[in-house]
């Protein structure tokens, strides 16, 4: 999930002017890395919220299931599980509901 497009940006593979756009909209992008080792957007969304739901279903959709979950868990040890997310989170493994 990108929440900014400045790295982007200052290594001149997008504009700064769409940069800076982005940023004032609040659009994250959604992406997956591709074969060829490039960022391959799936999904634009407003918010950091909407992005969660949306990283979230992405990751349903493309069959994550457990597997190397360990730092995915360890952050949300440490960090509060959305109310939001955590019925996604624990229906593919990553939390767990109390």
């Amino acid at each position: 999930m990108l929440k900014s497009l400045k790295t982007f940006a200052n290594n001149g593979r997008v504009s700064p002017i769409v940069a800076k756009i982005v940023g004032i909209a609040g659009v994250c992008i959604v992406g997956k890395a591709s074969e060829e080792g490039t960022l391959e957007p799936m999904h634009k969304c407003r918010g950091e919220r909407r992005s969660l739901e949306v990283l979230v279903e992405a990751l349903e959709t493309e069959g994550f299931r457990l597997g190397n979950t360990s730092y995915l868990r360890d952050f949300f040890k440490t960090n509060k599980v959305p109310v939001y997310l955590e019925t996604s989170l624990s229906e593919i493994g990553i939390v767990e509901v109390e």
